[in-house]
């Protein structure tokens, strides 16, 4: 029995799930390093091969309309699918040109490598500013490489990409998921699913139409079997809050609480 979708599984702690990974997601991540590749190693034979075959570009950024198929066609058939579905992943590859910039700082004036020397005023004033901010700025010299914006160093990465995929395909909450990173997961699963009300209890095993000769909680005979029941107001789980409460010398008082208002005041890390 299915207690929660799998989009819920798949979609991101940030919008309150769990975030585990697509496979859909992680496939077209992988056949986009192949872009990244072609675009960084243009010298390498197989990517000589595929200007040979498609042109200088690659045939990337247009639809291949070849009577045969190949891999790198299926590879583009489906970077232009991601595309079609507002998952471009193209526009976050930039070409950086860095020697254009390095020759002008390399300049004794900035102002020299304009197309018209600053006036008075206004312009004057930006001028100066910008000098101010490009004083001892050295670039290196460098050949034009591709970077990704995804990334900080803008290096390619195929778990940035997947995250993007999986943040365009999959829609969550707006509330994070609180997680405790010093425990182990199955430990965090656990409040996840009664904050959500995905537990097997005897009040959801009725709703789905599962018989049973009663919804009352087994343990007490006082209340309906409810997630929140089974955590905070059975009998049994007022005597182990107490013993708990003895074993750190701590006062122990009745409280009624939901799981989403203890979840709430946990630290997200």
């Amino acid at each position: 029995m299915a207690w929660f979708k799998w989009s819920r599984v798949l979609t991101s702690k940030e919008k309150g799930r769990l975030g585990v990974a697509s496979l859909f997601a992680l496939n077209r991540a992988l056949l986009f390093k192949w872009i990244w590749r072609f675009h960084n190693d243009k010298n390498t034979l197989w990517a000589r091969f595929i200007c040979a075959v498609y042109g200088n570009s690659g045939g990337i950024n247009k639809r291949l309309k070849v009577s045969y198929n190949s891999n790198w066609v299926c590879i583009m058939n489906e970077i232009n699918r991601l595309k079609d579905n507002n998952m471009d992943r193209m526009k976050f590859l930039k070409k950086r040109v860095d020697f254009c910039v390095a020759d002008k700082l390399d300049q004794n004036a900035v102002a020299s490598t304009l197309r018209c020397s600053p006036r008075n005023g206004v312009e004057m004033d930006q001028y100066s500013a910008l000098a101010e901010i490009l004083e001892g700025v050295i670039l290196p010299v460098m050949s034009d490489r591709w970077t990704c914006a995804l990334t900080g160093p803008g290096d390619f990465s195929a778990s940035s990409s997947r995250k993007f995929i999986d943040e365009k395909s999959i829609v969550g909450v707006n509330q994070q998921t609180r997680w405790i990173k010093v425990v182990p997961s199955k430990i965090n699963i656990l409040p996840w699913k009664v904050r959500f009300d995905f537990l097997p209890t005897r009040l959801n095993l009725s709703r789905r139409g599962v018989e049973i000769q009663s919804i009352v909680c087994p343990t007490c005979n006082m209340e309906v079997e409810s997630s929140s029941h089974v955590f905070f107001s059975c009998s049994l789980v007022k005597v182990i809050y107490r013993k708990i409460a003895s074993w750190w010398e701590l006062s122990y008082s009745n409280f009624r609480i939901s799981m989403i208002g203890l979840i709430g005041c946990w630290r997200l890390e």
